[in-house]
């Protein structure tokens, strides 16, 4: 009878102690949860077209911390391929070699911007891909441009057309891509574009080259 006695009490003694650590367990976890809750709120997209800035996590209550990320270029998105109509100027000559501007024109209803050099591909009259050389002029140098509907930006193409700079190819139509697209636009473009296809082409500008 003595030993379960002895026995009973260890038993309580034990279960005792384990409450009271439990019980000190969990409030220690309820303090922490109240310290470290947030709610963090994407921030939306702006028009520039760029991913949604993230924003930085509020504590329950207060007031909003100070954003991880905030896109700050706000303005028009990007030109897109559906948005532009390519039409080419005329060609100026001399030595051998000869150049026109490409003009891009926002045929849309908003405005929107442009970047860089974008893509030229020389094809023959079956549409099939001819040898192309793209050779980016660094000078002028690249620059944003906001395009207002009916507004256009220019790139200058040039190349050699002499059986000198052979081997030539004669090319009936050009695919132009707008900088940062991927889908091209053709136009017509009947020319002998010689040393392997090669065209120089600045960056678009705002006025022609």
């Amino acid at each position: 009878m003595n030993r379960f006695r002895h026995s009973t009490s260890r038993w309580l003694l034990a279960f005792s102690g384990f409450a009271a650590a439990t019980a000190l367990v969990a409030c220690q976890s309820s303090a922490s949860r109240k310290a470290t809750d947030v709610v963090t709120t994407p921030t939306p997209g702006t028009a520039t077209g760029g991913p949604a800035a993230t924003g930085g996590p509020t504590t329950a209550g207060g007031p909003p911390a100070t954003p991880l990320a905030r896109n700050v270029s706000a303005g028009p998105v990007r030109c897109h391929t559906a948005d532009l109509g390519v039409s080419l100027g005329q060609q100026d000559s001399g030595m051998g070699h000869t150049g026109l501007n490409i003009a891009l024109t926002n045929r849309s209803t908003r405005s929107c911007r442009l970047y860089g050099y974008g893509g030229v591909q020389l094809l023959d009259a079956a549409g099939h891909w001819l040898p192309t050389e793209q050779l980016r002029k660094s000078s002028p140098a690249p620059r944003l441009i906001m395009l207002a509907p009916g507004s256009s930006a220019y790139s200058g193409l040039y190349w050699a057309f002499t059986p000198e700079a052979a081997p030539c190819v004669q090319s009936t139509f050009l695919l132009v891509t707008p900088p940062d697209e991927t889908e091209p636009i053709r136009v017509a473009f009947a020319q002998q574009v010689c040393a392997h296809g090669s065209i120089e082409q600045t960056s678009y500008q705002p006025a022609p080259i």
